[in-house]
Protein backbone atom coordinates (compact mmCIF):
# COMPACT_ATOMS: atom_id res chain seq x y z
CA UNK A 1 0.00 0.00 0.00
CA UNK A 2 2.73 2.49 0.76
CA UNK A 3 4.68 1.81 -2.64
CA UNK A 4 1.20 2.78 -4.61
CA UNK A 5 -0.58 5.11 -2.41
CA UNK A 6 -1.80 7.28 -5.15
CA UNK A 7 -2.87 4.43 -7.60
CA UNK A 8 -6.68 4.32 -7.72
CA UNK A 9 -7.01 0.51 -8.32
CA UNK A 10 -5.13 -0.16 -4.88
CA UNK A 11 -7.63 2.53 -3.28
CA UNK A 12 -10.22 0.93 -4.99
CA UNK A 13 -9.11 -2.54 -3.49
CA UNK A 14 -8.90 -1.39 -0.07
CA UNK A 15 -12.44 0.18 0.11
CA UNK A 16 -13.95 -3.38 -1.44
CA UNK A 17 -12.26 -5.24 1.70
CA UNK A 18 -13.50 -2.53 4.24
CA UNK A 19 -16.57 -2.98 2.69
CA UNK A 20 -16.67 -6.45 3.34
CA UNK A 21 -15.63 -6.19 6.63
CA UNK A 22 -18.85 -3.89 6.98
CA UNK A 23 -16.77 -0.91 7.77
CA UNK A 24 -18.90 1.63 5.88
CA UNK A 25 -17.54 4.66 7.43
CA UNK A 26 -13.99 3.15 6.15
CA UNK A 27 -14.78 1.85 3.15
CA UNK A 28 -17.05 5.41 1.59
CA UNK A 29 -13.65 7.35 2.68
CA UNK A 30 -11.54 5.10 0.58
CA UNK A 31 -13.79 4.96 -2.72
CA UNK A 32 -13.86 8.80 -2.15
CA UNK A 33 -10.69 8.88 -1.97
CA UNK A 34 -10.23 6.44 -5.41
CA UNK A 35 -12.56 8.63 -6.86
CA UNK A 36 -10.91 12.25 -6.33
CA UNK A 37 -7.11 10.32 -7.05
CA UNK A 38 -8.52 9.03 -10.59
CA UNK A 39 -11.70 10.66 -11.59
CA UNK A 40 -11.75 9.38 -14.63
CA UNK A 41 -11.62 5.71 -13.86
CA UNK A 42 -14.87 4.07 -14.08
CA UNK A 43 -14.42 1.12 -12.44
CA UNK A 44 -14.10 3.28 -9.15
CA UNK A 45 -17.56 4.89 -9.79
CA UNK A 46 -19.67 1.75 -10.40
CA UNK A 47 -18.23 0.05 -7.08
CA UNK A 48 -18.61 3.69 -5.51
CA UNK A 49 -22.22 3.52 -6.12
CA UNK A 50 -23.07 0.21 -5.59
CA UNK A 51 -21.55 0.34 -2.35
CA UNK A 52 -23.56 3.46 -1.79
CA UNK A 53 -26.70 1.43 -3.18
CA UNK A 54 -26.58 -1.10 -0.54
CA UNK A 55 -25.47 1.18 2.31
CA UNK A 56 -25.97 4.50 1.69
CA UNK A 57 -28.85 7.06 1.93
CA UNK A 58 -31.00 8.63 -1.42
CA UNK A 59 -28.47 11.53 -0.96
CA UNK A 60 -25.08 9.75 -1.10
CA UNK A 61 -26.65 7.77 -4.37
CA UNK A 62 -27.63 11.10 -5.94
CA UNK A 63 -24.27 13.18 -5.51
CA UNK A 64 -22.26 9.98 -6.34
CA UNK A 65 -24.15 9.69 -9.82
CA UNK A 66 -23.99 13.68 -9.90
CA UNK A 67 -20.02 13.70 -9.36
CA UNK A 68 -19.71 10.68 -11.99
CA UNK A 69 -21.88 12.16 -14.62
CA UNK A 70 -19.56 15.11 -13.87
CA UNK A 71 -16.52 13.42 -14.57
CA UNK A 72 -17.27 11.91 -17.79
CA UNK A 73 -15.25 8.64 -16.92
CA UNK A 74 -13.21 6.87 -20.03
CA UNK A 75 -10.79 4.66 -17.61
CA UNK A 76 -10.80 0.94 -16.47
CA UNK A 77 -11.39 -2.28 -17.69
CA UNK A 78 -14.60 -3.08 -16.94
CA UNK A 79 -16.17 0.07 -17.61
CA UNK A 80 -14.71 0.42 -21.01
CA UNK A 81 -15.96 -3.41 -21.91
CA UNK A 82 -18.93 -1.95 -21.13
CA UNK A 83 -19.74 1.85 -21.87
CA UNK A 84 -17.93 0.96 -24.90
CA UNK A 85 -20.47 -0.93 -26.31
CA UNK A 86 -22.56 0.06 -29.39
CA UNK A 87 -25.88 0.04 -27.37
CA UNK A 88 -24.43 2.84 -25.21
CA UNK A 89 -22.43 4.88 -27.31
CA UNK A 90 -24.42 7.84 -27.20
CA UNK A 91 -26.07 6.75 -23.88
CA UNK A 92 -25.69 9.32 -21.24
CA UNK A 93 -23.04 9.10 -18.72
CA UNK A 94 -25.75 7.98 -15.65
CA UNK A 95 -27.46 5.64 -18.06
CA UNK A 96 -23.66 3.86 -18.60
CA UNK A 97 -23.29 3.94 -15.34
CA UNK A 98 -26.61 2.34 -14.03
CA UNK A 99 -25.53 -0.70 -16.70
CA UNK A 100 -22.18 -1.47 -15.46
CA UNK A 101 -23.27 -1.79 -11.77
CA UNK A 102 -26.10 -3.70 -13.72
CA UNK A 103 -23.52 -6.45 -14.89
CA UNK A 104 -20.73 -5.97 -12.49
CA UNK A 105 -22.40 -6.07 -9.07
CA UNK A 106 -26.03 -7.26 -9.80
CA UNK A 107 -26.66 -8.10 -5.80
CA UNK A 108 -26.32 -4.73 -4.61
CA UNK A 109 -27.94 -3.44 -7.64
CA UNK A 110 -31.14 -5.62 -6.62
CA UNK A 111 -30.70 -5.67 -2.77
CA UNK A 112 -33.43 -3.03 -2.38
CA UNK A 113 -35.60 -1.24 -4.51
CA UNK A 114 -33.89 2.40 -5.75
CA UNK A 115 -35.09 5.79 -4.58
CA UNK A 116 -37.31 7.59 -7.24
CA UNK A 117 -34.90 10.50 -7.84
CA UNK A 118 -31.94 8.19 -7.90
CA UNK A 119 -34.36 5.61 -10.46
CA UNK A 120 -34.38 8.72 -12.56
CA UNK A 121 -31.09 10.20 -12.55
CA UNK A 122 -29.94 6.64 -13.98
CA UNK A 123 -32.09 6.48 -16.58
CA UNK A 124 -30.35 10.08 -17.42
CA UNK A 125 -33.59 12.25 -16.91
CA UNK A 126 -33.92 15.01 -14.61
CA UNK A 127 -35.72 13.77 -11.29
CA UNK A 128 -37.06 17.49 -10.32
CA UNK A 129 -38.15 18.31 -13.66
CA UNK A 130 -40.12 14.59 -14.25
CA UNK A 131 -41.41 15.03 -10.97
CA UNK A 132 -42.59 18.77 -11.76
CA UNK A 133 -44.26 17.07 -14.89
CA UNK A 134 -45.92 14.64 -13.32
CA UNK A 135 -47.46 17.07 -10.69
CA UNK A 136 -49.39 18.88 -13.43
CA UNK A 137 -50.89 16.19 -15.18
Amino acid sequence: LKKCENDAHVIIAVAKLFWKDNKHAKARKWFNRAVTLNPRLGDAWGAYLSFELEHGTAHEQREVIRKCVDAEPNQGNDWNRIAKRVPNWRSKWAVKLRRFVEEVYPAEFNAKPLNREVELLLQGEDPYAAMAAAAEA
